[in-house]
Order: C-alpha cells, then sequence, then structure tokens
C-alpha cells in the first residue's frame, strides 16, 4: 500500500493511494491524522471477517456456558472495575483467573481452553 500526504487546515494527512476495493484510504476525504493509524484502518478491513467470525465464537461459547458468561458480567461490572483501579488491580481475564482458580477451577479451565476468544469477550 502507497502511502500519500496532503496539507489539510495546516495539519498533514495520509492517504492510500492504491486500496483494495471497499477500503477508504481516504477516511471519508479527511485523511488519517498518523501512518499508524492508515495501517490500523487497513489491517482491520483486512481482517474483519476473521474477527466478525471469532466474535460469534464467543457469543456461542458464551451461550454454550452460561457460568463463565455470568462470572464475566458480575468481574467486569463497572462498579467493581472502578473498585479495582482505586485498589491499583488491573480488570483483566488473567487477574479473574488468577482470583478464580482456588474457589472455581471449572470456571478457570473453560476460559483457558478458550483463550483465543479473550479479546472477542472484552467486544461483545
Amino acid at each position: 500500500m502507497k502511502i500519500e500526504t496532503k496539507k489539510i487546515k495546516n495539519e498533514i494527512r495520509f492517504f492510500a493511494e492504491e486500496a483494495d476495493p471497499g477500503f477508504d484510504g481516504t477516511a471519508n476525504g479527511y485523511g488519517f491524522k498518523s501512518v499508524e493509524k492508515l495501517k490500523k484502518s487497513y489491517w482491520f478491513f483486512q481482517n474483519k471477517d476473521r474477527l466478525k467470525n471469532l466474535e460469534m465464537e464467543a457469543k456461542d461459547f458464551l451461550k454454550q456456558n452460561p457460568d463463565v458468561k455470568q462470572i464475566l458480567n458480575d468481574y467486569f461490572d463497572a462498579d467493581w472495575c472502578i473498585d479495582r483501579f482505586c485498589d491499583g488491580e488491573e480488570a483483566t481475564i488473567e487477574n479473574l483467573i488468577e482470583d478464580f482458580k482456588e474457589d472455581h477451577p471449572e470456571l478457570v479451565e473453560k476460559l483457558l481452553n478458550a483463550k483465543h476468544l479473550w479479546k472477542s469477550f472484552m467486544r461483545i
């Protein structure tokens, strides 16, 4: 992918000169503020089908495992996340596993087997 720069309203913007059909390398005519943003947008365009499949797989997994869904919903509840943040703890699935590995080993095992879906869990 070739990248072209243009100055728009005293800012340098980046555009994709040659893009795949369907990819808007112009950001609706405004251009991207950085090369990294342009590349990130292009990466998402190229991987949108894979990401959608992972999201569907994550939804199916949570539908088949309501106990895991409940634990994730409880653990990532906004109020509890704020409390953890104030205590200096980051709300991540790794920390959830650490907290639950003694009391709920079966849930931890399910989560470890679905590690490839963790990012999708966070998006849905």
